[in-house]
Order: structure tokens, then C-alpha cells, then sequence
């Protein structure tokens, strides 16, 4: 298996290409891998990015048993070298496992109160179409 070498960073690679589609295939934005980081070593380059949105840094891990706690730490450090404020998504699959997502508390609360947010609003418009009662954008059509 590839465990270190160039089997390691081809492996890493195309990972870092399978999130970038899948992202790009999830919500329509542009996601593609993050070259700089192989051609001019800039460490701070995120592993997979999109253009619309600068301010999240994905970090990839695929490995036989990924460390996820190394993986935050490199991302972090990267975010620190970049000098620009960025929320930090880890993204990571251990072989003939699941993937999966980590990130710092501060970063989700953020997500998750806005996931709350549209819940609760998409359950607050029901009720009223329900109760036979107009939203305001209802009023305006």
C-alpha cells in the first residue's frame, strides 16, 4: 500500500481531487485542489479550495489510519502562515472506512447555528402555510 513516498502523495493527490468533486457536485461552486502547495511549497495553501469562498481551508488526510489530531495541527499551523483569518475543515478517510469531517468547535457552532436557523425558518413557514396565514413573500407574489 502506499505509505510513504510517491505512492503516498499520489494517493494523497487523488483524494484531494475525489473532495474536490465531490464538493463541486454537492453544491455547485468551483472546488479544485490546491496546486500550490506542491509547486512552490506553500505550506499555507489549503488542499482543496474554492474561489468563491477565502475564507476556509480544507485540509485532506487519506491514509491507512489517518491522525486526525496531526491533520487539525496542520491546518492550523498553514492557517497561522497564511496570515488571514480562515475556518478550518478536516477532511479525512481511513482505508475501508468512512469518510470524515472535523473541526475546531468555534468553526462549527457557526454551521450549525445557521443549519438551526434555516430549520427553524423552514419549520416556522409551514406552520403558518398550515394555519391558512401568508409569509411576506407570500403577500408579495
Amino acid at each position: 500500500m502506499a505509505s510513504v513516498g510517491k505512492g503516498a502523495r499520489m494517493k494523497g493527490a487523488n483524494f484531494e481531487r475525489e473532495i474536490a468533486h465531490l464538493l463541486t457536485e454537492s453544491t455547485k461552486l468551483p472546488f479544485k485542489r490546491g496546486l500550490g502547495q506542491t509547486r512552490a511549497g506553500a505550506s499555507e495553501q489549503a488542499d482543496v479550495f474554492t474561489p468563491v469562498f477565502d475564507d476556509i481551508h480544507i485540509e485532506c488526510k487519506r491514509q491507512i489510519r489517518c491522525n486526525i489530531k496531526d491533520a487539525i495541527r496542520q491546518g492550523k499551523a498553514d492557517i497561522k502562515s497564511s496570515l488571514q483569518e480562515r475556518s478550518l475543515i478536516v477532511i479525512t478517510k481511513d482505508d475501508r472506512e468512512e469518510m470524515l469531517v472535523t473541526m475546531p468547535y468555534r468553526d462549527w457552532i457557526i454551521l450549525f447555528n445557521a443549519w438551526l436557523a434555516d430549520r427553524l425558518a423552514g419549520e416556522n413557514n409551514a406552520s403558518i402555510q398550515e394555519q391558512g396565514l401568508s409569509t411576506s413573500s407570500d403577500a408579495t407574489e
